[in-house]
Parts: C-alpha cells; structure tokens; sequence
C-alpha cells in the first residue's frame, strides 16, 4: 500500500511544524487514530453483514417475482449451448477466494486489505440489493423451473435458505459469482503482488465467462460487474490513499476517509518517526 504524507506528529492541521509536542493539542488526525485498526475493520465486517441481511431479503423477493416469461436474447447464450459447469464453477470460485484469504492472513497489512476490500464488496453488494428488486428478470438456468409459486415470506428462516442454501433464482442484472472471480486478482494486484495478481485476474474472467455458458447469469449481469467491481475497488482505494483529496470529497465522505483511513496512516507516519 502506498502511504502519502499526511497530518499526523509533527504537524499541525495547516501542516506547519508544532512547538513543543508536550503542549501542544491533538490534531484531529491524532484524536482519531486512537481508535483501534480491528475495530474499525470489525465495525466496517458489521455493516457488510446488515448489507447481507438486505441482500438475503433480495434474494427472496426475486425469487418469487421472477417473470415467468421466455429468457431474454442473449449474444453468448445464443451462439454457445448450456455446458453443465455448475458445481466446477463454484469450485473454482472457493479455491480463489480461499487461496486469497491465506495470502492477506500473512499479510503485514491484513487489516487495511480486509477493511477495504469488505468496505468495497458491502457498496457493491448493497447496489447488487437494488439492481435486483426494482427490475425482475427470468432466469436464465435450466435450474430454475419458470413455473414457480408467486408468493413470499420474509422470514429468518427464508432469508438464511437464500444465503447459505446453494441454488439462488433471479438475481440478474448484477452478478455476485462475477464479484467473487475478479476481488481475488482485484486485492493481490493492488497489495500482494501484480504478476500473481494478473493470474488471478485472468482465471477470474474465464470463471466469469463460464457463468454465462452455465446459464448463471446472463451477459449484461457478467458484464456490469466486471466494470463496475474493478472501477470502484480502485477508486475506494484512491480515495483511502491519497489525503490530499479532503477538500475536495463531500463532507460525510471525507469525515468518513478521516476516521476509517486517514487517521491510520497518520499513525503509521508517526511511529516511523519514532523509529
């Protein structure tokens, strides 16, 4: 991760040198870097876990609202026949998510990788939410029977049969399985390393293209994901990077960069002094 000169020991907040740092008033940076690095992981894990709460809600909404209807024209869909991939394309989607975990777990910088990226997966997944409720699609899977029953109950039950049960119908538009093939490359390229990164990448398109010979999602679902995963992964990160941008961000999303990253990264400057 690349660390930029911030506020933090040994200036002011209009960056001039402090008198005396026995006397002298804890910078807002300082205030705030005094709140732990796991909490504030921990705290951004908590709303990603409210988002999966909405998104299991989602999923039980679109899977009794789901047209029963002929499947949408599809350019890939109509020039390739549905191969059986399935069980290999979760597979594959397991050993990548799984083999990335244990490269940040020995990561000296684990927990900003963590926050970050949860940060990013919990917007992405909170707009999966919406892209998913406001416009029902058939689904594309020969999985997915069109006749089914109309009818729903948004129930405990119901919403952890959705989430942890294997098989959803009608999530379209935005597509999960695409989010969880490209965050692997998305995480080592930036923090790890870019040539295994760029592996990852590219066995991630092949994931994501195999959703759409295995009727998962449709083209346009793959599509938007692969676009939008990568777009706001870098510019999430950016943002986190680069204090420099303060004045020119909204209030709440520069109150938020402060507390969540800013702070941090002022104290790593400070104990670098120290050493």
């Amino acid at each position: 991760m690349m660390l930029l000169p911030v506020v933090g020991a040994g200036v002011d907040e209009q960056n001039q040198p402090l008198q005396g740092d026995d006397e002298r008033p804890l910078t807002r940076y300082e205030k705030l870097s005094k709140y732990s690095n796991i909490w504030k992981t921990l705290l951004t894990i908590g709303f990603l876990v409210i988002v999966h709460t909405f998104t299991g809600i989602a999923l039980v909404i679109t899977n009794a609202k789901r047209p029963a209807v002929e499947l949408l024209p599809d350019a890939i869909q109509s020039a390739i026949p549905y191969v059986k991939l399935e069980i290999y394309i979760n597979i594959l989607m397991v050993l990548m998510i799984v083999s990335e975990v244990i490269f940040i777990i020995f990561n000296k910088k684990r927990w900003y990788i963590i926050r970050r990226t949860v940060a990013v997966y919990a917007i992405l997944s909170l707009i999966r939410v919406f892209t998913m409720t406001v416009t029902f699609l058939p689904d594309p899977s020969p999985k997915c029977p069109r006749e089914h029953d109309p009818n729903y109950k948004i129930t405990f039950k119901n919403i952890i049969t959705q989430l942890f049960g294997g098989l959803t119908c009608g999530d379209m538009i935005f597509s999960g399985h695409t989010m969880g093939f490209i965050f692997p490359g998305l995480i080592h390229h930036h923090f790890i390393g870019k040539i295994i990164g760029w592996i990852y990448l590219f066995v991630g398109v092949i994931g994501a293209f195999g959703l759409i010979v295995s009727r998962f999602h449709y083209t346009v679902d793959v599509l938007l994901s692969l676009v939008l995963s990568p777009l706001l992964y870098f510019a999430y990160n950016l943002c986190c990077e680069n204090p420099t941008l303060a004045n020119k961000l909204p209030c709440l999303l520069s109150k938020y960069f402060m507390f969540m990253e800013w702070s941090e990264m002022a104290k790593e400057e400070d104990n670098r002094e120290k050493l």
